[in-house]
């Protein structure tokens, strides 16, 4: 699994906007990407209970599915679980 989280920009200004893209190199059809605004982060953050900024969410974030990552092959005694659903042409991700 690849993780690359870029910043885009736009007319040469920086936009507080956290691009993420999930690959593989096992699979080169699997992408699951999504677009973050600053203040999407806000509602998310309140919904999800998040502890971190926004400034600080792209770290916390690697450090969280690399800690699902580490969790691989624990079954249903793992300490961390990330879904990763898609049907009728959409994907939805879960990570607890």
């Amino acid at each position: 699994l690849r993780i690359a989280l870029t910043q885009p920009t736009a007319g040469g200004a920086m936009h507080k906007t956290l691009r993420v893209a999930l690959t593989s190199e096992a699979d080169p059809f699997f992408l699951h990407s999504f677009d973050v605004t600053e203040e999407e982060f806000h509602a998310l953050k309140a919904d999800q209970n998040i502890l971190v900024d926004f400034a600080t969410f792209p770290r916390m974030f690697v450090e969280l599915v690399e800690s699902v990552i580490g969790c691989r092959g624990q079954g249903e005694g793992a300490r961390f679980v990330a879904v990763l659903s898609c049907g009728g042409g959409s994907a939805d991700s879960n990570f607890s």
